[in-house]
């Protein structure tokens, strides 16, 4: 079938059992949920292909997607000059990845889909007409720019999770809407003008403020009454608390870009409603850890971890480390001491070297025999020693006598 160049499958029951699950009024029954479209890229010739509004059988089932399809196979499309895809639950590739190799894709429409993500289709050289309405897409970066781009709406998705706040002039159960949407690239296109605003049906928040941060839109609303919200799953057939048991609100958006396109969508935002924020400090007050903020609803518990501080040593916990959120902001903080500045530890003392053994003395060699009869000649005896020593006291003995009479007959004149 490679000359086949237009396929359109359209209103598509497709059957199987790969799941078991509950329809509409409570029945158990089998049905086929995970379908690859993956041969269809063996259609190398196709010019035109549109795929609508596929389902899975299932008795007594509600007419919204079903099933989950696998669309890589696609990929090798690369003749496809028009693609129509319209009513598919979800894919394995939200980002729809796959698109990069239609290479010569003119018309490309995506509409009541899981795609989240359009970097894929600012790969499309070609292109020359999009619309991508009512998918999930947060992002238009990548397009926004792009002369195929035209106004886009009823994109929804899932804003982070928040926490209300207090402020001394603004007053209390404030929120910050982050990064709602985005348009562009810094430097490039831009939001000219915003609006945030509540559903007619769902009035429970007040717009404080929305403000453009570049190519980016922020607000902070004021809440009411937290809603409790429902999102279609596409693996029940109904709309059951799908992903997150979604406590908060829903937030409806209209930007224009400042190159005149509209972008309009609207997000589900949880809304926690109470903090716990565990705080580390020195015995004066001052932080030496980062705080951690834990966010959850009340009645909800929570526990608070004692950080291991380097220089410091845990001293005492001021309020309650576990309990249960309440509806006002709770402060637990873990009080440090500064540890003493440690001794420095002494050296090991170096082991004395061994002495080294003597060596043992060198017998002294004999001394040679000289002829002694010339020292005969000249050292005295020692007889001849001793008599001079007598002869010359003699001598002393009798000069002093003499000295002595001389003075004593001096006198006597």
């Amino acid at each position: 079938m490679t000359w086949l160049q237009t396929l359109d499958l359209n209103s598509i029951i497709f059957l199987g059992n790969d799941a078991t699950m509950l329809n509409n009024v409570g029945e158990s029954v089998g049905i086929q949920q995970v379908i690859d479209f993956s041969d269809l890229g063996n259609l190398t010739n196709l010019k035109y292909l549109h795929l609508g509004y596929l389902n899975c059988e299932m008795k007594n089932y509600t007419p919204y997607p079903r099933m989950k399809a696998e669309l890589s196979g696609l990929s090798n499309l690369s003749q496809l000059h028009e693609l129509v895809m319209t009513g598919i639950g979800e894919t394995t590739d939200n980002g729809f990845g796959w698109l990069s190799g239609l290479e010569n894709l003119e018309k490309l429409t995506v509409v009541s889909t899981s795609m989240d993500d359009v970097k894929s289709v600012s790969r499309l050289g070609k292109l020359t007409s999009l619309n991508v309405s009512d998918n999930h897409i947060r992002d238009y970066s990548p397009i926004s720019d792009k002369n195929y781009f035209s106004d886009t709406s009823s994109n929804s998705y899932l804003l982070d999770p928040a926490s209300m706040y207090e402020d001394n002039l603004l007053g209390s159960r404030l929120v910050n809407l982050n990064n709602i949407v985005t348009v562009g690239e810094e430097g490039g296109v831009g939001i000219e003008k915003a609006k945030i605003m509540p559903f007619s049906n769902v009035p429970n928040f007040t717009v404080l403020s929305n403000t453009s941060s570049g190519p980016a839109l922020d607000g902070v609303i004021q809440m009411g009454e937290l809603k409790s919200f429902n999102r279609y799953n596409w693996k029940t057939g109904v709309s059951d608390l799908y992903e997150n048991d979604l406590n908060g609100t829903l937030v409806n958006y209209i930007v224009t870009l400042t190159n005149g396109k509209e972008i309009s969508g609207y997000t589900y935002l949880n809304i926690y409603e109470s903090t716990v924020t565990a705080k580390y400090v020195d015995v004066d007050g001052n932080t030496i850890a980062s705080d951690e903020v834990q966010s959850g609803n009340v009645g909800d518990d929570y526990a608070t971890e004692q950080k291991e501080v380097s220089g410091y040593i845990f001293k005492e916990v001021q309020g309650n480390p576990t309990g249960k959120f309440t509806d006002t902001p709770q402060t637990v903080t873990y009080v440090y001491v500064e540890e003493s500045t440690k001794p420095t530890e002494p050296t090991e003392p170096t082991e004395p070297t061994e002495p080294t053994e003597p060596t043992d003395p060198t017998d002294p060699t004999d001394p040679t025999e000289q002829d002694t009869s010339a020292q005969e000649k000249t050292l005295p005896q020692t007889g001849e020693v001793n008599s001079s020593a007598t002869v010359l006291l003699g001598t002393l003995l009798v000069g002093l006598a003499g000295l002595l009479t001389y003075r004593f007959k001096y006198r006597k004149q």
